[in-house]
């Protein structure tokens, strides 16, 4: 029975990087259409975006921050994936490759 839960919860999770997987390629044809200086200029415009309100208690910050970090990690992406095609020869890695590995047990566990 345990077996079983545990691979519910791993196909849960796979779901969700999935979903992820999805909205960053997605967004590939967008950066791809970016000029070399629009693609950097969106490490600045990141930036900007965590900006955390200054009138926000520490714990608040703390958790608007996780927030905003968890909304921009489908962006940050997608920009790092087109910055490294850009940057070198060989290919940028697949995000359902990660996905794949990510879910794949160790081969030491084996």
């Amino acid at each position: 029975m345990n077996i079983l839960k545990s691979l519910s919860a791993s196909e849960r999770e796979l779901n969700k990087f999935r979903k992820v997987v999805e909205q960053i390629n997605a967004l590939e044809p967008e950066m791809q259409s970016l000029s070399d200086e629009q693609l950097r200029a969106k490490t600045d415009e990141f930036k900007a975006r965590l900006r955390t309100p200054e009138e926000l208690p520490e714990g608040d910050r703390n958790e608007w921050l996780r927030e905003k970090l968890g909304d921009l990690l489908v962006e940050v992406f997608a920009v790092v994936r087109e910055a490294r095609v850009r940057l070198t020869v060989s290919p940028a890695p697949d995000p359902d490759r990660l996905c794949a590995s990510a879910s794949s047990p160790p081969a030491s566990s084996l």
